[in-house]
């Protein structure tokens, strides 16, 4: 979350949800996704109202386009901890597990850059099955 905001918004893709949920939060349409005009069913809404509602907070900016896939990326570090911790009853076991994950470059790149795919590690429960299997 701290550097989101070194990079500017270059990404085709990345400026594609950050161009529709701009003209969301602009044209007040909630339900229709658009870009230049033109209806944009490409993929799920949720990424684009997320964006959008962090443009209503925050503002138009860089790093606010990167923030809903920050905190998912946070979220799953704390969810890998909290699935290690409870299934091994080890604590260490949890610390090891989420600073491998919150390390991991697939995350890092996840949650620096917007596109369709944050919140995928939180969703992604077979890692968790490995890192317990090995653990026991």
């Amino acid at each position: 979350m701290v550097a989101n905001n070194i990079l500017p918004v270059t990404d085709p893709v990345e400026s594609n949800y950050a161009l529709t949920a701009k003209e969301m939060v602009l044209s007040g349409n909630w339900l229709s996704p658009q870009i230049y005009g033109t209806y944009w069913y490409d993929k799920p809404i949720m990424i684009y109202w997320l964006i959008a509602l962090a443009f209503k907070i925050f503002g138009i900016a860089d790093w606010v386009v990167r923030l809903p896939s920050a905190i998912f990326g946070a979220l799953s570090v704390a969810a890998m901890f909290q699935a290690l911790r409870t299934f091994s009853r080890r604590w260490l076991a949890g610390l090891v597990g989420s600073s491998i994950l919150g390390t991991s470059l697939y995350v890092l790149g996840c949650c620096s850059w917007c596109y369709n795919r944050h919140g995928t590690v939180i969703y992604d429960l077979d890692g968790y099955d490995v890192c317990v299997q090995r653990l026991e």
